[in-house]
């Protein structure tokens, strides 16, 4: 059994005046004139933004994993969940989001929504699609943010079963994004492993409640 950490108190949130210094300095360092979103998580299939183009592209050198603590949208602070981070290391395919208007606006939106708290570090990358590169803005785990963890599926899974937040439960949270992955013909059998240890345990636990 996973030894299941728990917060004394949330981590403490960005203010406004912070994620708007955050969306001007991304807009500073942006190497082109265009702002593409690339979406590895509960980005694919709801980006909560306007966006004029969408594309599945390719980052490599990163790879996604329920690597990421959740106290608020997948867990509470007494019973934490997992949700999607960009590890180091393989390629990740996910979606390309390209927008082109009211782009201060949209990009706030997704700032709001992804740096809430710092365990993301926000990076313009480099992503391919259709034979084309483009630099798109990629939210990377922080390794040094004490909300991210690297353990192993057995482990990862007991977090997982059970966790449940204001947007939903963590276990629905993975099987969005791996029917996103089906429905764009990806494979990550690491996720799907781990996907099958989560249905294990429930099981489990659903047949130990009927004995």
């Amino acid at each position: 059994m996973a030894n299941i950490i728990s917060l004394k108190e949330p981590s403490p949130r960005r203010t406004e005046e912070e994620r708007i210094a955050i969306r001007k300095q991304l807009i500073r360092d942006n190497p082109t004139n265009e702002v593409w979103i690339f979406g590895y998580g509960s980005l694919m299939w709801d980006p909560g933004v306007q966006y004029s183009q969408l594309e599945h592209g390719t980052l490599e050198g990163y790879h996604r994993s329920m690597c990421v603590l959740s106290q608020i949208s997948r867990g509470t602070p007494e019973r934490l969940g997992l949700v999607m981070g960009l590890k180091a290391g393989k390629n990740c395919t996910g979606k390309l989001f390209k927008i082109e208007q009211n782009i201060d606006a949209e990009l706030q939106k997704i700032i709001d929504r992804e740096m809430s708290i710092n365990v993301y570090i926000p990076l313009w990358l480099p992503v391919s699609y259709k034979n084309k590169k483009i630099m798109a803005l990629t939210f990377v785990a922080d390794v040094s943010n004490p909300l991210y963890v690297d353990i192993p599926l057995a482990e990862t899974a007991q977090y997982i079963v059970g966790a449940k937040g204001k947007k939903g439960s963590c276990r629905d949270y993975l099987h969005k994004t791996l029917k996103q992955l089906a429905m764009m013909n990806i494979q990550d059998p690491e996720l799907e492993q781990l996907f099958d240890l989560v249905e294990n345990i429930r099981d489990k636990k659903l047949r130990h409640l009927h004995c």
